[in-house]
């Protein structure tokens, strides 16, 4: 994409802010916790490069869940194309799933 996409023009003013992850790596590999909606804990190996949908499609692979599954961070439904890294979601944070 370009400025003009933006619609940034001449003599406009742009600010960078720099976002650290926590220290994490793009593609670092860590635990987290999923918590479900039938109260079963478990936990998986994942990477930050992980989609939302990939990690959904783990827990699928670990139980019988059958409804289309969603997960929630601090209550906030997770979008399934954004990576873990998007989300800042880091070592054994807990992961809510719910089914809909």
């Amino acid at each position: 994409r370009t400025l003009v996409d933006y619609n940034i023009q001449k003599e406009f003013t742009l600010h960078l802010v720099l976002s650290l992850c926590g220290g994490y790596r793009e593609d670092e590999v860590y635990p987290i916790i999923v918590r479900t909606y039938n109260r079963e804990k478990f936990t998986l190996e994942i990477r930050t490069s992980f989609t939302i949908e990939n990690v959904i499609i783990m827990v699928q692979e670990k139980g019988d869940y059958k409804d289309r599954l969603h997960m929630l961070l601090d209550g906030q439904y997770l979008e399934y194309k954004k990576s873990l890294f998007n989300f800042n979601i880091q070592n054994n944070w807990t992961l809510h799933l719910t089914g809909r």
